[in-house]
C-alpha cells in the first residue's frame, strides 16, 4: 500500500491528532482516497509527478 500525502482543506483528526487546515500530512492510499472523496483534503503532487504531467494553463 502507498503513502499519500494529502493538503488538508479543513482541520482534521488523523491517528487521533488534529491538524489544522493547509497541514499537509502522509496517508496510506486508502485514507487519502477517503480524505479527497469527502471533501477535507487534495492530492499534493511530487516535484516528479507535476513535471510529468502536462500544463492544463496554457496561455495563446
Amino acid at each position: 500500500m502507498s503513502i499519500q500525502t494529502i493538503k488538508l482543506k479543513k482541520e482534521h483528526t488523523h491517528d487521533s491528532v488534529k491538524h489544522p487546515d493547509g497541514s499537509e500530512i502522509s496517508v496510506h492510499q486508502t485514507d487519502a482516497e477517503w480524505l479527497i472523496t469527502n471533501g477535507i483534503g487534495d492530492l499534493v503532487k511530487t516535484k516528479k509527478e507535476a513535471e510529468a504531467s502536462p500544463d492544463k494553463d496554457t496561455k495563446k
